[in-house]
């Protein structure tokens, strides 16, 4: 469904017709799209690549995004990964130069996360991260960015929103039900796999690991 389609189908099942009611429930269909796309287990939804180039002799990097799952050098083949430490660590680790091996989360914005690198850049590379996408607002044709069957959780999320308005809560309570029952649908939808095997400590980082005692 569109954002349109969605908008319309709300206002029609509680019969509501004005232009302002409209512009309310295209918000609060905004505010659902947010809500479901940033809930635990839909990151798949927001799922993306973002682009940065490294600045000799700054360890800071900025990439367009919400949030950064990993980073690397993606000119290389296989890519050359860049691991991930904490702040403090890195901090501690003190000046020098060379290609960056590792970073650390050191600002999440808004719309966008910077990095610490460690050590210093000490030439020009493009960096690459595979991130969370910032979400804009859905208007007009444009739809949400999940499976089409899941797209009535916007509708029940924003009928909730509406009957609560209204008064009548234990009607918007059905619907916030509901809306709740499709998320946890959506999830296992994501999740689901024929083959995937996953367990803790799969991925097995032996590489990569600082050495905490190295001056």
């Amino acid at each position: 469904m569109t954002f349109d389609n969605i908008v319309s189908k709300v206002a029609t099942r509680l019969n509501l017709t004005s232009a302002a009611t409209l512009v309310r429930i295209g918000e609060e269909v905004n505010e659902r799209y947010r809500e479901v796309a940033s809930s635990i287990g839909l990151g798949p939804t927001v799922r993306g690549t973002a682009t940065a180039t490294t600045v000799v002799g700054t360890r800071t990097l900025t990439f367009d995004c919400q949030k950064i799952w990993s980073v690397y050098d993606a000119d290389n083949d296989p890519p050359t990964m860049v691991w991930e430490e904490t702040f403090e660590l890195l901090r501690e680790r003190g000046e020098s130069s060379g290609t960056p091996q590792y970073y650390a989360i050191q600002l999440m914005g808004a719309s966008t996360v910077t990095i610490l690198l460690h050590p210093e850049p000490d030439a020009v590379n493009v960096l690459t991260a595979d991130v969370e996408r910032t979400l804009s607002d859905l208007a007009g044709e444009q739809e949400p960015a999940f499976s089409h069957d899941f797209h009535d959780i916007l509708v029940r999320g924003a009928m909730a929103d509406e009957l609560y308005k209204m008064e009548k809560y234990d009607l918007s309570g059905a619907q916030e039900e509901k809306f709740e029952k499709r998320l946890s649908e959506l999830r296992l939808f994501i999740a689901k796999s024929a083959y995937l095997e996953i367990y803790q400590g799969k991925r097995s980082r032996n590489r990569g690991t600082l050495d905490y005692r190295a001056s």
